[in-house]
């Protein structure tokens, strides 16, 4: 439990009291593991979004030398409909 508290301190998910930030609400809003959520939505801050989207779905596989490129697609669309749903929400206010 410790770990992982830390681990949202250091993505600026929480504040040193435990309380959720501006940040860790938009976080919580994609249904994300910690880091991948905060790593896209720096992504989105810096305009570079679609690389991030690859380089999540590439982490999301299994692998990548398997052979398997329909997965692999796969994978990627599904990023792809993640970061849709998260531009659509993306103006509302948290």
């Amino acid at each position: 439990m410790e770990d992982a508290l830390r681990q949202l301190l250091i993505l600026d998910a929480i504040d040193r009291e435990g309380h959720i930030t501006a940040l860790g609400k938009r976080m919580a809003a994609l249904p994300l593991e910690p880091s991948l959520a905060r790593s896209l939505l720096a992504a989105a801050d810096h305009d570079c979004l679609p690389e991030a989207l690859t380089t999540a779905a590439m982490l999301s596989a299994e692998t990548i030398f398997s052979g398997n490129r329909l997965r692999l697609m796969k994978v990627h669309i599904f990023w792809g409909a993640i970061a849709e749903i998260w531009l659509a929400v993306s103006d509302v206010a948290i």
